[in-house]
């Protein structure tokens, strides 16, 4: 029996997807999502020490002291420094 009919031509990628390409940066990402999950700890604990020694010696209710509100201070500060960082290694 004769046939006809001409086959269907042969698709380079399954169901016209590009294919699957070997990930060899999941390590990569994976320290990338570790990276910013301590940046954001690191920004917490800085906001942190600035609210819970900052507001009250503004409000009157305690003393001065000056060092943990630095430390917050610094610590937000690396936070975001290390926010910069982490955009640029992404990109």
């Amino acid at each position: 029996m004769n046939q006809n009919k001409m086959t269907a031509p042969v698709q380079q990628h399954r169901n016209g997807r590009k294919a699957r390409e070997t990930n060899t940066k999941t390590r990569t990402t994976i320290l990338l999502a570790a990276a910013g999950i301590c940046n954001w700890l690191v920004g917490e604990i800085g906001l942190s020490l600035l609210a819970v020694f900052g507001l009250p010696p503004l409000l009157g209710l305690a003393p001065w002291l000056p060092l943990p509100i630095i430390g917050g201070a610094l610590l937000t500060v690396s936070a975001g420094l290390m926010e910069e960082v982490l955009e640029c290694a992404e990109s």
